[in-house]
């Protein structure tokens, strides 16, 4: 039958649909079905016409059935029965229940289903129309992280694993809970979010700490400085607009911070500034700039060493010129093979062809 209905010819589908219809009639059903798959493809459709059998009751509760535990039957005499009765009740415990659930499973049951749908959130962006489910488990696994049969330390993985869902919302909601369930550390979830690369909760973060180091929180400051690593491109330049606030007016500590950032883009961005600053740790950062994979902050950093005076600058320079020599020699070199060879000359050296000589130079 799934065949049919995926089959290319429209009478053999509409064939199908037909015979689905009579699933009410089983024996009608069951005939045609079996008329439809021993038929060719080209053949004609059987017919499928109703017919006069008695339609059978649609049957109630048979899910629920599935589910149930099975009824055992009694076993014993009325008096082994009740002598068990009398055997409990005198010692104060009450009689076992086969196939019933202690509290501390019912409690992980619990917990497995709401992490369950946690992680459930789609990988491709687009319409999210389970995001509400998911911040309302996030914010029931932060009440049974206060269960002893849980724990917190359950509970804060799949928080953390929830600060990389693809909804904004969602995000938000882990960092809120993460902060709930460190009252003695709330600088932790902070420090975690600006290793992400959620760029939402990565400002949220880095703003808290602002604020938290304006206040005169020294772990705070060390985190807001750290900003300027932050795995967001997006929190980097946000964390090096809002750092002067940390500082003095005419300070170049935040610019030093992030010309001593890993990230070339940040430090691209400030060597300009400090070019003609005359301090000892500029000269340092210069330095290191020179060790750098981008050849844009390469030269810009040789270029401010120069302006000290400081050697390095030459190897900088030197080093650039030595990679587009290189570059230049590789490109004249596969250009080459498809030109003309050059010709030997009288004395026995090589000269080069007269089509390969630049216009308008004089040969000498």
């Amino acid at each position: 039958m799934v065949n049919a209905l995926a089959s290319d010819a429209p009478a053999r589908r509409y064939a199908a649909a037909q015979i689905l219809g009579l699933r009410p009639q089983p024996e009608t059903f069951w005939r045609e079905a079996k008329r439809m798959a021993e038929i060719a493809t080209e053949s004609a459709p059987p017919p499928t016409a109703p017919e006069a059998e008695t339609r059978l009751e649609r049957k109630t509760g048979w899910i629920r059935g599935l589910f149930g535990r099975p009824r055992k039957a009694e076993t014993g005499s009325a008096t082994q029965r009740l002598l068990t009765v009398l055997r409990f009740a005198g010692g104060g415990h009450r009689p076992p229940r086969d196939g019933q659930a202690s509290a501390a499973e019912l409690w992980r049951l619990t917990f497995g289903a709401y992490a369950g749908l946690i992680r459930q959130a789609p990988i491709a962006k687009g319409p999210d129309d389970y995001q509400r489910v998911r911040r309302d488990c996030i914010a029931r696994l932060a009440i049974l992280a206060q269960q002893a049969d849980i724990g917190r330390d359950a509970v804060l993985p799949v928080l953390r694993q929830a600060l990389s869902d693809p909804h904004h919302l969602v995000r938000q909601a882990a960092l809120n809970a993460l902060i709930e369930l460190h009252p003695n550390q709330p600088l932790e979830p902070l420090a975690l979010a600006l290793a992400l690369d959620a760029a939402d909760i990565g400002r949220l973060a880095f703003d808290r700490l602002l604020a938290a180091a304006t206040a005169g929180d020294a772990r705070a400051l060390e985190l807001a400085r750290g900003g300027v690593d932050a795995a967001s491109a997006e929190v980097r330049r946000h964390a090096l607009e809002q750092l002067p606030r940390l500082y003095p007016a005419g300070s170049l500590e935040p610019w030093l911070l992030a010309l001593n950032s890993r990230f070339d883009d940040l430090r691209l961005t400030v060597v300009d500034r400090l070019l003609d600053a005359r301090d000892s740790r500029v000269a340092s950062a210069l330095t290191r700039a020179l060790e750098s994979e981008h050849d844009e902050l390469r030269l810009r950093a040789a270029v401010g060493l120069a302006q000290r005076g400081e050697a390095l600058a030459l190897e900088g320079v030197g080093n650039r010129l030595a990679r587009r020599t290189a570059s230049g020699e590789s490109r004249f070199g596969s250009a080459g093979h498809a030109g003309p060879r050059p010709t030997e000359s009288a004395d026995g050296g090589k000269r080069r062809s007269c089509v390969n000589r630049p216009a308008g130079r004089r040969s000498r």
